[in-house]
């Protein structure tokens, strides 16, 4: 699981603090969103576009490029 760290220097502990407070609710909150998936090579967001939603990669790979330039993660 990430973890963060509240930061000492605004007086509070530095002790490690979940980035996602109760995972078992996440996963049930995540689980009700619409799903959607795309073919290989299919482009998904162009250069300025703006979809009014968040994606997030469940599984599989994704690649980005940009004036011909590509980074990948998967």
């Amino acid at each position: 699981m990430a973890v963060a760290r509240w930061p000492a220097s605004n007086g509070g502990p530095n002790v490690p603090m979940p980035l996602i407070p109760d995972m078992a609710i996440f996963q049930r909150k995540l689980a009700t969103l619409p799903l959607e998936t795309y073919q290989a090579g299919e482009t998904v967001l162009s250069a300025a576009s703006t979809i009014g939603r968040l994606l997030i990669l469940k599984k599989g790979a994704v690649a980005v490029v940009m004036e011909g330039v590509a980074a990948t993660a998967g």
